[in-house]
This record gives structure tokens, C-alpha cells and sequence, in this order.
């Protein structure tokens, strides 16, 4: 039903519909108290993880500077 109205529309068919979309049971909403830890916590994993090796690599090379 749907293919033939999507593979009209594509001029190559290159689109295969394998099931029918289904409409959950239940409405999904998003679990605050694990987004509230995990935003945190990921985040300040990322930029140690970034961070730190580019600080170390930007002091190796900078310069020294030598005492006149």
C-alpha cells in the first residue's frame, strides 16, 4: 500500500517498506532523574577525556622559555 506511493515518488525505487509502522500502548516520556545524572557525569567524562590531552599536547609545544 504505502510502497507503491513512496516508490512512485523516488525515481529509482530504492525504498522497501518491511512492516507497517506500529503506535505504541503506552506514551514514552523521557526519565528525568537519569537524564539529570547522566548529562553531568557524561559530560565531564568527555571533557577530561578531550581536555586533558590537549592541554598536555599544547604545553609540549609551546616554547620553553630560557632565563636571560
Amino acid at each position: 500500500m504505502y510502497q507503491e506511493a513512496i516508490s512512485s515518488k523516488m525515481p529509482d525505487g530504492g525504498l522497501i517498506v518491511l512492516e507497517e509502522p506500529v503506535v505504541p500502548q503506552l506514551p514514552v516520556s523521557p526519565n528525568v532523574p537519569r537524564n539529570l545524572i547522566l548529562g553531568p557525569t557524561l559530560g565531564l567524562a568527555l571533557a577530561l577525556l578531550l581536555g586533558l590531552p590537549v592541554v598536555w599536547l599544547l604545553e609540549r609545544l609551546r616554547p620553553a622559555k630560557v632565563a636571560p
